[in-house]
């Protein structure tokens, strides 16, 4: 089965000049590791928990300079692996960062905020529950 992420923009949409677009769940590396270039020649996979690195963020069709960190489970905002990218400010860098993150086909991506839905509910999502097993 696909890892589970879950994808949103963590920032008020146009008001400043960072927008942070956060991937949280076990495949969150996974989508750095696509979407992210590191300038310092350090691969994803081996980014230290809770440091910044700038580089490029790839995303459909064009890409930002901006930064990307890692926070490990259970230590982060999800209590969940989770990425997050810092990325230029306004709306269309961002939903455009956010929109790649979504496309990556290795993985199922809730789109939560891109689609309209409700926020979650104070305190994040609860956790994913197993499926509902026949009887």
């Amino acid at each position: 089965m696909a890892e589970e992420i879950i994808s949103a923009i963590s920032t008020p949409a146009g008001i400043g000049g960072v927008a942070i677009i956060r991937v949280s769940g076990s495949g969150a590396l996974a989508v750095a590791n696509k979407m992210f270039r590191p300038s310092g020649g350090v691969a994803v996979e081996r980014f230290e928990p809770n440091r910044m690195y700038t580089g490029r963020i790839l995303c459909d069709g064009f890409e930002d300079y901006g930064m990307c960190v890692y926070f490990k489970a259970p230590k982060s905002y999800t209590g969940e692996d989770c990425v997050e990218f810092h990325c230029h400010g306004g709306t269309e860098i961002a939903r455009g960062v956010l929109r790649a993150t979504y496309r990556r086909r290795f993985a199922r991506v809730y789109r939560v905020i891109a689609t309209g839905f409700p926020l979650p509910p104070p305190g994040g999502l609860p956790p994913a529950k197993d499926p509902p097993r026949p009887l």
